[in-house]
């Protein structure tokens, strides 16, 4: 009985891989982002302005492009690999790791 639940669960996951995935992605670099933004603007804090705008506009274009391409086809590439009960569980698993860290940055 309930692996039937298991297998539909399963197998609406699979038929919208992409979005979940995209999903997944998203959440993480909102939550990862000003982690990421803070670090940079530490490194990047002895620069003159211009060139800490300049690094930015980078930073924002190619770097957080480049990192939601890796980590969309980094999940996308282990999801395919999982059976129906491990899709089900990490998909829940993954979601709800990156609510508790929106809630404990006070994001939600």
């Amino acid at each position: 009985m309930i692996d039937q639940y298991i297998l539909s669960i399963a197998k609406y996951i699979r038929a919208h891989m992409q979005e979940v995935c995209f999903g997944i992605t998203a959440v993480t670099l909102v939550i990862a982002g000003p982690s990421i933004n803070g670090l940079f603007r530490q490194i990047t804090r002895s620069l003159h302005w211009f060139f800490r705008y300049l690094l930015f506009i980078i930073l924002c274009s190619a770097g957080y492009g480049f990192l939601s391409q890796v980590i969309y086809r980094g999940v996308r590439n282990w999801f395919r690999g999982q059976s129906s009960m491990m899709l089900v569980i990490w998909t829940a698993v993954i979601y709800l790791l990156l609510a508790w860290l929106a809630k404990k940055q006070k994001d939600i």
